[in-house]
This record gives C-alpha cells, sequence and structure tokens, in this order.
C-alpha cells in the first residue's frame, strides 16, 4: 500500500511533463485503428462487389453501370441509362417472381393430379366392388340352374344365360 502511495504522484508528475508525446502516442494509436478499420471495409466492399457481378452475371444481366435504347410512352426512341445494379437488381426480381410462380403453379397441378387419383381410386374400386358383387350372383344364379338340370342332362336359355354371366358376358338389350 506504501508503495502504491509512492508510485501515484511520481506517475503524475511523469504525465505531466511528458502529456504531448502521451497525445501523440493515442493519436498514433488511433490512426491505426482507422487504418485497420478502412482495410477491412475496403476487403469486405471488394468481396461484395465480385459477389454482385458473379450473381448478376449468373442472372443474365451485368453489373455495372448501362445504358439501353429503349420507347418512351410516345413511342419515340431514347437511350435510358441505368444505374450500377438496377438492371441486375430487377432481373433478379424477375426471376425469383417467375420461380415463385412456377413454385405456385406446379404445387396447384400436383394437388389436381392427386385430387383425380383419388377420385378414380374411388370409382375403380366403387366398379371392382359392384363386379364382385356382380360375380357372386352369377356365381350362385350358375348353382341354382345347375340343380335343376334334369337327369338326361338337357339345359335351357336360362342355365346358358347364368353360363353366360358367370362368363362375364352381357345380357341381351
Amino acid at each position: 500500500m506504501k508503495l502504491l502511495k509512492l508510485a501515484l504522484p511520481a506517475l503524475g508528475r511523469w504525465l505531466a511533463a511528458e502529456w504531448g508525446w502521451l497525445v501523440l502516442l493515442i493519436a498514433v494509436g488511433a490512426a491505426g485503428a482507422v487504418y485497420v478499420a478502412f482495410r477491412h471495409l475496403e476487403s469486405d466492399r471488394a468481396a461484395l462487389l465480385g459477389f454482385a457481378r458473379q450473381a448478376c452475371a449468373s442472372a443474365g444481366e451485368g453489373f455495372d453501370a448501362s445504358s439501353k435504347i429503349t420507347k418512351n410512352a410516345r413511342g419515340k426512341q431514347i437511350t435510358a441509362r441505368f444505374p450500377r445494379g438496377q438492371l441486375c437488381a430487377e432481373r433478379i426480381a424477375a426471376l425469383a417472381k417467375f420461380e415463385r410462380e412456377t413454385a405456385e403453379q406446379s404445387a396447384r397441378v400436383l394437388a389436381d393430379h392427386a385430387q383425380e387419383t383419388e377420385r378414380r381410386t374411388v370409382a375403380d374400386r366403387a366398379q371392382r366392388d359392384a363386379q364382385g358383387r356382380a360375380s357372386a350372383q352369377a356365381e350362385q344364379s350358375m348353382e341354382q340352374h345347375n340343380a335343376t338340370v334334369p337327369d338326361d342332362d338337357r339345359v335351357d336359355g336360362a342355365w346358358l344365360g347364368a353360363l353366360g354371366r358367370v362368363a362375364g358376358m352381357r345380357e341381351p338389350d
């Protein structure tokens, strides 16, 4: 504690005598920090600019400022100037819109197809059940007609009709 009481006044006298050098040291440190921050900023800007150029090239537009000859509302040809990145941003927005709309339409088509498939499945099941019932009835009718066949094995038209139903033939109109 005694050492601290002696060191603090000595430090105060030294700082009072050398305050110019201390200010200079602080200024140099601040300038170094600003320089480092600026270098990081330049590096980030260069990386973002490279990414923007690559993204724009992938979208099919340039990133740099450009001009196009277009027609105004009156039909007169004019040269329209676009700042850097504007045409690219418009193209990327159009591509994103196209992707969204395509995904929505695809989902709609798939949902419609799923509904149609379900409708057909239900109809096929109903037809299968109806055919199963008709087959069971035809088999039962055939058994009944077989039971009525006389000993001489002569059959009539009703027996032949029952046989046709078992074979899956339609009734005559």
